[in-house]
């Protein structure tokens, strides 16, 4: 079983866990003191939401701990955010952390987004194309695109998570919507730009229920080289980069 980065985990109780987790991104103070308390080895890299562009004088700008900041607003908004002038942007943007735009599905936004990584290529960009869907419906191939810039990178947030009766479960890589999904990033971007994230919760990363699925190990823990693994183009150097090597290269972790 080997060690993988998760760009995205929801707050779960925090137990003994040995499955091989190396870190991942966190939301909520309580929660990330927690994990960096109790697994002081791994890399917790602490998430803040925000919805202004603030700067350094505003109480509500992100503190110095806080590595990503993740920026949400509707479609008519980002159109508005995205037309700002430099100086509006300049505090966030070289604030040192990494900027997740949570962008609404379809490609009104992603104009205005390459403008911006082209406007200020020090600052890291993430991505999350398919946290409206896997489906090509869903809008997220223009999203995808954002990442032949170099200061852009992706996420699998939004691949891994299934509805199975009334619980959410992991998603079966090897399904239509997820392998289209996944080739299509390979194919535009290649496995360099490609970060994994669940987007579930540590419950479920450790939940027994999905130790029916192949890709958990016997004891039930969830082993995200064994799910990339059920993607037949993936070869193994491209599963390290988005199991970890990416992640690692991104936060300078």
């Amino acid at each position: 079983m080997k060690s993988f980065f998760d760009a995205d985990i929801h707050n779960g109780a925090v137990g003994v866990f040995e499955c091989q987790l190396a870190g991942g991104i966190v939301e909520g103070a309580t929660f990330y003191s927690e994990l960096a308390s109790a697994y002081p080895t791994a890399n917790w890299l602490l998430q803040e939401k925000i919805s202004l562009l603030i700067g350094p004088n505003d109480t509500r700008f992100p503190l110095s701990s806080t590595k990503v900041v993740a920026l949400e607003y509707g479609h008519d908004e980002w159109q508005r955010v995205l037309s700002l002038p430099d100086r509006d942007w300049h505090a966030l943007a070289n604030c040192g952390a990494v900027l997740r735009l949570m962008l609404p599905p379809g490609p009104r936004s992603t104009a205005g987004v390459s403008r911006l990584a082209q406007r200020f290529p020090q600052t890291r960009f993430l991505i999350d194309p398919f946290r409206h869907g896997p489906e090509p419906t869903a809008g997220w191939q223009s999203h995808v695109c954002l990442a032949n810039h170099r200061n852009v990178w992706l996420t699998t947030g939004g691949l891994l998570e299934e509805r199975w009766h009334d619980a959410i479960i992991c998603s079966d890589p090897s399904g239509w919507a997820v392998h289209h999904a996944l080739h299509f990033v390979i194919g535009e971007v290649g496995a360099g730009r490609l970060l994994f994230a669940s987007g579930l919760s540590l419950d479920l990363i450790l939940c027994a229920v999905l130790g029916e699925r192949p890709w958990h190990d016997g004891a039930a823990h969830f082993d995200a080289d064994a799910w990339l693994s059920r993607v037949p183009f993936l070869d193994p150097a491209q599963r390290e980069l988005i199991r970890f090597t990416n992640a690692r290269d991104l936060f300078r972790i």
